[in-house]
């Protein structure tokens, strides 16, 4: 299946796949599953595919936070966060699952 979100050609394995995706995007803004004495990169590293959570994660972050406007910095401990910043997370990890498809 072939879709097109935001200017860019997604291909799809399945159909159910982006459907399943959107919906688990919209639910994401509002469920915090973070860990506190962790930083941004670790908690994010921790929620997505395995071949994501390698070396190049923080450039990965960074770049797709700066396409969507929503600046994070995958150093800082999530405890320092404002519940804003904690939401950026959330949505950027399902970001980089989306993109991984």
């Amino acid at each position: 299946m072939v879709g097109k979100c935001i200017g860019t050609v997604h291909r799809f394995k399945s159909p159910i796949l982006p459907l399943r995706e959107v919906w688990k995007l919209v639910w994401c803004f509002n469920i915090f599953s973070l860990f506190e004495a962790l930083t941004v990169s670790e908690n994010i590293s921790l929620g997505i595919f395995l071949e994501l959570a390698g070396p190049g994660l923080e450039q990965q972050i960074v770049q797709i936070s700066k396409q969507y406007g929503l600046p994070l910095d995958p150093c800082r401990c999530v405890h320092l966060l404002s519940v804003g910043e904690r939401q950026r997370i959330e949505i950027v990890r399902r970001l980089l699952n989306i993109q991984s498809c």
